[in-house]
């Protein structure tokens, strides 16, 4: 009985590690899903905003190509109507300083005939040196006014492209913030589903651990009240023997005490009959009364050894279930 009851323990703990080890691979199954989604999740979000912020680098590198080849072709364009412009200018001061020859060789016209060849090229000296220092200051006038033009040009269009650039980093800069809050925002939610899970997985740990250990206290009690109610069997056994005993033990010694009685009768008789059957009578009545009181002892030896067994057996239980009870705590 006690190897049944070992076997069964045996079976009862190969059971436990097959649970155990259930549970176990569950777990580390369901983690290692988790991980592996929350990886996918994480390559998928960033890879979505690398995407976005490398279109977003492409678009603005194009859009400032465009604004400079903007810029070129309209400083090339004001160049040139510029150019044009002062091409206009240039021939219209060209005729001026025409008149104003015309006007230096009819001056000489008043002039004494014989003084007018000398006078002429005297005025004409001087208008020929006038006219290339007028001609070299109207030149330089339209090429500083050209350059400046051009500079003022050439500044506000680095101005504008200067303001694109950091219109574009800031848009760049705020992408990279709000792509910084968003996966900031997914590890978070991994973050509290994994502790959730963990919660979970350690409530699952705690129901098995609660399931096996209660499983193994039914086994433990029933061993216990099997054990208890073999010794209780044992003691009915026992006693049901000695009970069985008893009339034959009570009828030997009957025959015996009686037989002896009659013999000490015999040699302390009296000669009367009638007196030795009294005596007989009386000692046959003493006998049945202390055999009575033989069975009467017996009884209640069975019903307090009976007792004290069912109170072990108790106290056996109440001991196990304390025990229990603190492997529960």
């Amino acid at each position: 009985l006690r190897r049944q009851e070992l076997r069964e323990l045996r079976l009862l703990q190969k059971e436990e590690q097959r649970a155990q080890a259930g549970l176990t691979a569950k777990l580390e199954s369901q983690t290692e899903q988790m991980q592996k989604r929350f990886d996918q999740e994480t390559n998928a979000k960033k890879k979505h905003y690398d995407t976005e912020l490398e279109n977003m680098e492409k678009q603005q590198k194009q859009k400032i190509e465009k604004i400079e080849a903007d810029h070129n072709v309209k400083l090339r364009d004001e160049t040139k109507r510029i150019k044009a412009e002062q091409e206009r200018d240039y021939h219209k001061f060209l005729d001026q300083l025409k008149l104003k020859k015309k006007e230096v060789k009819n001056s000489v016209e008043k002039v004494a005939k014989s003084q007018r060849k000398e006078t002429l090229k005297q005025r004409l000296s001087f208008y020929a040196e006038d006219k290339a220092k007028q001609e070299e200051n109207f030149l330089a006038s339209q090429k500083n006014d050209l350059d400046t033009t051009l500079k003022k040009m050439i500044s506000n269009n680095k101005r504008e492209i200067a303001e694109q650039e950091r219109e574009c980093l800031n848009k760049k800069q705020e992408f990279i913030r709000d792509r910084e809050a968003a996966i900031w925002e997914m590890e978070e939610n991994h973050l509290n589903e994994k502790h959730q899970l963990m919660k979970q997985q350690l409530k699952d740990q705690y129901f098995l651990q609660r399931h096996l250990l209660l499983k193994k206290h039914e086994k433990e009690t029933e061993q216990m009240q099997r054990y208890n109610q073999r010794m209780i069997e044992i003691l009915k056994g026992r006693q049901q023997q000695e009970k069985n005993r008893l009339p034959r033990i009570q009828r030997s010694e009957a025959k015996t005490r009686m037989a002896m009685f009659k013999k000490s009768l015999v040699i302390n008789s009296s000669g009367r009959s009638s007196e030795d059957r009294k005596r007989v009578k009386e000692f046959s009545l003493q006998e049945e009364k202390r055999q009575k009181a033989e069975r009467q002892y017996q009884q209640q030896k069975h019903e307090n050894q009976m007792r004290e067994m069912v109170g072990q057996c108790e106290n056996n239980i109440r001991e196990l279930q304390q025990l229990q009870n603190e492997k529960c705590h």
